[in-house]
């Protein structure tokens, strides 16, 4: 059963972010580096399945399936995924164990094509956070001037680096990935987003671009690095509710973006063929097998 749910699991976590290749964490503290990998356990009521791979995640839980991303901050593991759901889970680690809550353990898997962490030493974090919150500097809290897409809030950029070192805690694909546009009095206005990356557009042509960071809790922070803001940054706030976009200002204004596309779909985000192109067959026991099928961004489930 525990394989059959890793199967299903690990097709999910590949369909999602098989568009853009894993972003490397170059200064990922230790205690997060060992959480990379597969994890699987049941407390008798649940069967409860983790995937880390890079800054993404995936979790499996009495067969409801989603893939996201994670950060830590201290030793609480938050997970956002693309339905718009989040999770929050205190976390220890001893030796081959993972345990959530101080009540459900989980056992290290080994996982073929998933990379796996050497066993953390010890059972708690040892001090920093990655993601989560801005690190270091004097940045957070207020927005340090900037607009994206309100009003200028005044200021001026406060130099050194966004958040002390460069951060890109959410490189990979969030809730908010693609285009959502709002019909306004000058026209059709969007906002694009790729990875951490966003656009800001009036009737197609771009008139911001900048990078962002999304936190568990809606508050999205960013630094515009192109237009006529460049250099600024702020946070505000945004909520999805099905295939509408609320962005609120800092001063309580917001506003309301409808996703582009079919209802429920992001168009072409996967449509292509990828590297899952083909036939896999996942085991074979006997007369027993079972595998999948790729193609585009379609996937079919035989066994």
């Amino acid at each position: 059963m525990i394989k059959k749910l890793f199967a299903c699991l690990l097709a999910l976590f590949l369909l999602a972010f098989a568009a853009e290749p894993i972003p490397a964490q170059p200064n990922m503290p230790a205690y997060a580096q060992a959480l990379q990998g597969a994890w699987a356990g049941s407390n008798g009521r649940d069967t409860l399945i983790l995937m880390f791979m890079g800054s993404n995640c995936a979790l499996g839980m009495n067969g409801q399936q989603m893939a996201g991303v994670w950060n830590l901050a201290g030793n609480r593991l938050n997970m956002q995924f693309q339905n718009g759901k989040t999770l929050s889970y205190s976390i220890a680690m001893q030796g081959d164990s993972l345990i959530l809550d101080g009540n459900m353990r989980l056992t290290r898997q080994a996982m073929p094509g998933m990379p796996q962490a050497a066993p953390f030493p010890g059972g708690q974090p040892q001090g920093g956070t990655w993601g989560g919150q801005p690190q270091g500097g004097s940045w957070g809290g207020q927005p340090q001037g900037g607009t994206w897409g309100g009003q200028p809030q005044g200021g001026q950029p406060q130099g050194g680096t966004w958040g002390g070192q460069p951060q890109q805690p959410f490189a990979a694909a969030s809730p908010l990935e693609g285009t959502w546009s709002v019909q306004i009095p000058q026209g059709k206005r969007s906002f694009r987003f790729a990875g951490n990356r966003y656009a800001q557009l009036l009737n197609g042509q771009v008139l911001e671009e900048g990078v962002f960071s999304l936190l568990p809790d809606g508050r999205f922070q960013f630094q515009v690095t192109s237009g006529q803001y460049a250099g600024q940054r702020g946070e505000n706030r945004v909520s999805i509710n099905g295939n509408a976009l609320t962005v609120t200002w800092p001063e309580g204004n917001s506003i309301t973006f409808t996703r582009d596309g079919m209802p429920g779909q992001q168009p072409g985000a996967f449509g292509a063929a990828t590297p899952l192109e083909g036939r896999w067959i996942w085991a074979k026991k006997a007369s027993i097998s079972f595998g999948y099928v790729f193609s585009g961004n379609r996937f079919t489930f035989f066994y």
